[in-house]
């Protein structure tokens, strides 16, 4: 596996807009590391958010494989996203 870095962890979660990486197939099942890059945060992160109760990011579970659907993980942006009006 090849090293990468990682933009800094944002401890309460995806605040702000990041597009998912755009080599990614809308139809690949994508890992724990590809959702920690996605979002900036650690790969703890992500694994307590598919455990917790709330906000639970959905994902698909094979035995000790977890794996998620970007249009799932698109939509936990969408309702967790918090909009602030400029006045």
């Amino acid at each position: 596996m090849s090293s990468t870095s990682l933009a800094p962890s944002h401890p309460t979660g995806a605040s702000e807009h990041v597009d998912a990486p755009a080599h990614e197939s809308s139809d690949r099942l994508l890992t724990i590391d590809d959702i920690a890059r996605w979002f900036g945060v650690s790969r703890a992160w992500v694994y307590d958010h598919t455990t917790r109760k709330r906000p639970l990011l959905p994902c698909i579970r094979f035995g000790e494989m977890t794996r998620f659907r970007r249009s799932d993980v698109e939509s936990f942006i969408r309702t967790h996203s918090k909009h602030h009006d400029s006045k």
